[in-house]
């Protein structure tokens, strides 16, 4: 099971671009806490190479990747920049609206909230900043990423 996210930057720009993919590889002993990856995909190496690589990964129904309110961002963005067509996805933010009917407070600052107090190390009123960062500056400030590391890494603890 793998926690995913993914920074798109669209200022300036009409379609936007990926610039960051966070992984976060959920051990199967629960005790464990999981591994977090901050991928540049700006890096022409891993822009490269990606398909070939983490996109098999993606691409692998047997490997379940958790996202939130992915469908009309993450996904398309990876088909769109690298081709690559995602699979064996579980939606924490589809499984909210249609399993259990919630309709309202369905972004991710209000799972972290509920699933995770105590875990979770960045205020959710700075959540929204990073959101609407720009994600193409680099280097990115040790606070963006400690923010990108986060969104992956509580996913299990609101999926499960």
């Amino acid at each position: 099971m793998v926690g995913v996210d993914a920074e798109n930057h669209s200022l300036n720009s009409y379609e936007g671009f990926l610039c960051l993919i966070q992984l976060s590889v959920y051990p199967v002993v629960h005790q464990c806490a999981p591994i977090t990856f901050l991928v540049d995909v700006l890096a022409p190496e891993v822009r490269q190479n990606f398909k070939q690589t983490i996109g098999e990964v993606f691409e692998n129904p047997s490997v379940i990747k958790l996202l939130h309110g992915c469908i009309s961002s993450d996904v398309v963005w990876l088909m769109r920049d690298f081709g690559v067509m995602i699979n064996g996805v579980f939606d924490t933010q589809d499984f909210q609206t249609g399993i259990l009917s919630l309709k309202q407070n369905l972004g991710l600052a209000n799972f972290w909230l509920q699933y995770c107090k105590g875990l979770n190390h960045i205020p959710v009123e700075d959540k929204h900043q990073y959101q609407v960062s720009d994600w193409s500056v680099r280097p990115l400030p040790a606070r963006q990423l400690e923010y990108a590391a986060n969104d992956t890494y509580f996913l299990y603890h609101i999926a499960r």
